[in-house]
């Protein structure tokens, strides 16, 4: 087996917080610290939003806040960790990710 450095990250689905998304990167167990980033992109392929994953020695999961407005937030159309080719390192987004907004008269 490759050493774990080697091996690709993944991200697990992101979670709806008050302020933003919630983004966990994964990784296979290593005994170094290490580092990825997570892009926020829009339909059209605008970066809306970027964020700093750390890893410390022998964690497998890091999780940052992407802090957006509610209107960038619902125009996200996908997740990917920089660097990694792999199609557990993007997560695309649904309609379960955006808030509606509603007028009441």
């Amino acid at each position: 087996m490759p050493p774990a450095v080697r091996l690709p990250m993944a991200l697990a689905a992101p979670s709806l917080e008050s302020n933003g998304l919630k983004v966990t990167a994964l990784r296979a167990p290593d005994s170094q610290p290490g580092r990825a980033v997570a892009q926020l992109e829009a339909l059209n392929g605008r970066t809306l939003a970027s964020v700093d994953l750390a890893f410390g020695g022998g964690e497998t999961r890091a999780e940052a806040l992407i802090e957006l407005p509610v209107e960038l937030r619902n125009e996200a159309a996908r997740l990917t960790l920089g660097g990694e080719r792999t199609a557990g390192a993007t997560y695309l987004f649904d309609d379960r990710y955006r808030r509606k907004t509603v007028v009441m008269l």
